[in-house]
């Protein structure tokens, strides 16, 4: 499946910039681009997936997609990315 359009958000005070991946109506993140935009580690991201799947709040085949994507060798990679129904229910989490 192929991302519809890529959209860069820039916070106001230009400390966040991240490409914003579209498809089917939400947007799409991976756990390192979920960290930077709450100011957390991606360990600690991890654990809140986990702790929303484990609380059976969301489940991981209506939230989860894997997408190819070029890494810095050249090579493609499928790499995980959470919609945006995870990033929110993370954010009501209180993210330490």
């Amino acid at each position: 499946m192929s991302i519809s359009e890529v959209i860069l958000y820039t916070s106001h005070d230009g400390r966040i910039c991240l490409k914003l991946k579209t498809l089917e109506n939400t947007v799409w993140l991976t756990q390192p681009e979920i960290a930077k935009l709450f100011g957390k580690g991606r360990s600690t991201i991890a654990e809140h997936i986990s702790a929303i799947f484990d609380d059976g709040e969301l489940e991981s085949t209506s939230v989860c997609r894997k997408f190819r994507q070029a890494a810095e060798d050249g090579k493609l990679y499928d790499v995980i990315h959470y919609n945006l129904d995870l990033v929110l229910a993370g954010c009501y989490q209180k993210l330490p």
